[in-house]
């Protein structure tokens, strides 16, 4: 796998989140998962920390808010000496279809929407690593009944990338499809509701 192959799945690591924000009288959690991902230019397995703000509890019938998401990734100098060496000046992504699940044992997962999930262009720095820094806002959810549900990053997604200034055709456009690796931590975090 080339060096820009893998730069372009350490920029998708950053594509993939759960609900975030640090929430009142809540939880912050760090969340190291990993998925496996393809393309027409190649494949591999992407991994990354998801940071996640969530209380410990709610009540039945309580909203858990809409909330802001941010997730972070640092590319290693290395990687991103292979962007430097073809002269990309920067990149970006996003996904339409990024969620987050909600799984109370014995039933189905609830899966809720992360809208406006991008990771804005950002340039290739002249030396050392590049940091990537995706935002969107993970959408909210009243629970109807009580028990303790498990918040889980999404199974699959899909993610949109373009790579700035790439020599003879300018901007590289690609179009990823990520699952969850196989054995990979799906859960993030616990939440319990209560009546």
């Amino acid at each position: 796998m080339t060096r820009l192959r893998i730069l372009v799945l350490a920029l998708l690591a950053t594509v993939f989140v759960a609900a975030g924000g640090p929430p009142a009288h809540g939880v912050d959690y760090d969340h190291e998962t990993s998925y496996s991902c393809t393309s027409a230019y190649g494949g591999g397995t992407a991994a990354g920390v998801v940071s996640v703000g969530l209380p410990k509890r709610v009540q039945a019938g309580e909203r858990l808010r809409a909330r802001p998401i941010e997730v972070t990734i640092v590319v290693p100098s290395d990687l991103v000496d292979t962007l430097r060496e073809n002269d990309v000046d920067s990149i970006e992504g996003t996904s339409d279809d990024a969620t987050y699940r909600l799984k109370k044992r014995g039933t189905k997962a609830i899966v809720k929407p992360i809208n406006d999930l991008v990771v804005p262009e950002t340039a290739v720095p002249a030396e050392g690593d590049m940091t990537l820094i995706g935002t969107g806002t993970a959408s909210g959810h009243t629970f109807r009944r009580a028990g303790l549900y498990s918040v889980l990053v999404p199974k699959a997604f899909t993610a949109d990338g373009t790579a700035h200034g790439v020599p003879i055709v300018g901007d590289l456009d690609f179009t990823m499809s990520c699952a969850l690796a196989s054995g990979a931590p799906a859960k993030i975090a616990s939440l319990r509701v209560v009546r």
